[in-house]
């Protein structure tokens, strides 16, 4: 049984980032299934009896974690530092003592994945059982590897015989949406027996006896549903005004969105008046495309939460629909970071305490183009997406265009999260860019207004 230790240690700040896969784990040899949302996540799904030998094959050879930890005499309490990147919660970690890497903190997947390959040699072992996924597209086969026995230490918590997912081939490029490296995703399969705590504040997970958590006079304590290790929320939700929907999110710190709500294709009764076409996540297999619009109102036990930008992601697949690890949707960090919240595995229980963002209406781009980091030194920005009909499309701002200058200013000068932040500025603000096209240096110009 793996166990959790305590150490006193400082990791150098790496650079990395995150970003969103979906995956449901099988079995060995067996395909697994992929629902896509923003963030990459290795899941189990449920099994039809074809599969159910291979699956207790997989659970006894260990390929799932077990949840009893217990924590070794520790010398402080347990805490994880983060960065807080483009909403993503970034964690550094040692890997077998020697190998200082940049993970994903992602309370929506159990297993922690390693997905740069070349990092392996220096682990000092090598990956055994070879596993099939699909791909965000849920039709392309990606190869992975399973790795035992690894530890991984992530702030003072020091976690022993894990099992690490190594994912093969060409699958994301986590640079140019932040111009940070990520080497992987840190599951939460080995905090179960804990109260897990993110303070986005202080930019740190605790780690707790859950006998030991003492009920904050403004903290809202909502029951919550465990499943495979994750954590499912039940909220009351007006999407469409005058139309109420419960629904059951996955709570998900690896998911940088508001809120995403999965859709079969003959169900359109859940979207708003309102909605444009946009990307929301970049999985394995590429960008991924759906609706975005504004909910009405959203309840969070006694939190309303009016006009949250809500994703869209429409299921053709009848069969993929049921099999999804977030089978109605995703709360994202855009909302949990307007609380620090606590999650008590095995009371069932979510702890929320309100922070000062809670009532802020959250912005959207008014620009209609999504950008990502390009260039041999990640000091370029281009063009991934473009709204139909927005002030970048009326503009003839193309997707593959180069940005040079922005507001007069080199990009290289700017971060990505700093220009998205003038992007979903005033309505009204006027917007000069320098673009490059084909070899050909061009100026545009347009003005910001409200999209959804």
């Amino acid at each position: 049984m793996p166990t959790i230790f305590s150490r006193d240690i400082s990791i150098s700040r790496l650079l990395l980032f995150a970003i969103f896969v979906a995956i449901s784990l099988l079995a060995h040899s067996t395909p697994l299934s992929l629902g896509a949302s923003h963030l990459g996540k290795i899941e189990e799904t449920s099994l039809s009896s074809d599969h159910v030998g291979e699956a207790k094959k997989a659970l006894l050879s260990g390929l799932s974690v077990d949840h009893g930890l217990s924590i070794s005499r520790p010398l402080q309490p347990l805490r994880i530092p983060f960065r807080y990147v483009n909403g993503f919660l970034i964690v550094d970690v040692i890997i077998n003592d020697v190998l200082p890497l940049s993970f994903l903190f992602d309370t929506g997947s159990k297993h922690t994945i390693l997905t740069e390959t070349e990092m392996i040699p220096l682990l000092g072992q090598a990956p055994q059982e070879e596993i099939l996924i699909l791909g965000s597209d849920l039709k392309s086969p990606i190869t992975g590897r399973i790795m035992r026995g690894t530890s991984l230490l992530a702030g003072n918590v020091d976690l022993e015989n894990q099992s690490l997912i190594v994912l093969y081939g060409e699958l994301m490029d986590f640079k140019e949406l932040t111009g940070e490296d990520v080497h992987g995703i840190l599951g939460i399969g080995s905090f179960g027996a804990y109260a897990l705590e993110v303070d986005y504040n202080r930019q740190q997970i605790r780690l707790m006896k859950p006998s030991s958590i003492k009920i904050h006079k403004n903290t809202t304590v909502l029951p919550i549903r465990v499943e495979k290790s994750k954590a499912y929320l039940d909220v009351e939700a007006n999407i469409h005004p005058g139309r109420t929907q419960n629904l059951s999110l996955l709570i998900d710190t690896g998911a940088s969105l508001s809120l995403l709500v999965t859709s079969s294709a003959s169900d359109s009764t859940l979207f708003p008046p309102k909605l444009v076409t946009g990307t929301f996540g970049y999985g394995l297999g590429g960008y991924l495309l759906g609706y975005v619009g504004r909910s009405d109102v959203i309840n969070l036990g006694p939190y309303e939460l009016p006009n949250i930008i809500t994703h869209f992601q429409i299921v053709t697949d009848d069969s993929t629909f049921k099999n999804l690890p977030f089978r109605e949707g995703i709360i994202g960090n855009g909302v949990l970071e307007r609380y620090t919240f606590t999650i008590l595995f095995n009371k069932r229980e979510l702890h929320l305490r309100p922070t000062k963002k809670t009532k802020k209406r959250p912005p959207y781009d008014r620009s209609g183009m999504s950008l990502v980091r390009d260039g041999e030194n990640l000091d370029r920005f281009r063009v991934q997406h473009i709204v139909d009909g927005s002030p970048a499309y009326r503009a003839d701002i193309r997707v593959g265009d180069e940005i040079l200058f922005f507001r007069g200013v080199p990009v290289s000068f700017r971060s990505l999260t700093q220009t998205e932040k003038v992007l979903r500025g005033r309505e009204g603000k006027k917007i000069k860019v320098s673009i490059k096209r084909n070899e050909e240096v061009i100026k545009k110009e347009f003005t910001l207004e409200k999209i959804i």
